[in-house]
């Protein structure tokens, strides 16, 4: 699903460059009579760096679609016994 750049939100996971990213921090910023710009901090979910990009207000981003599952953890206890 597209939104706009100005929809950007901390928090949000958005796709950048085929990689799912968190935006950590982000600012909209309209310099004079320039046109408006969000300056973000991102984190990428698969290998944990993290970087600083510049959207234009009229750019589209794709916004992640993901799913949460509840993991239950299942171990197995072996006694053994040596005599």
């Amino acid at each position: 699903m597209a939104i706009p750049a100005t929809q950007i939100r901390r928090g949000m996971v958005i796709v950048f460059e085929g990689q799912p990213c968190k935006v950590v921090e982000f600012r909209h910023h309209t310099p004079g009579n320039l046109r408006a710009m969000i300056q973000t901090k991102l984190r990428n979910i698969r290998t944990g760096s993290s970087f600083e990009h510049r959207f234009r207000s009229a750019d589209n981003i794709e916004r992640a679609s993901l799913e949460q599952h509840e993991i239950r953890r299942v171990t197995l206890e072996t006694t053994s016994r040596f005599t």
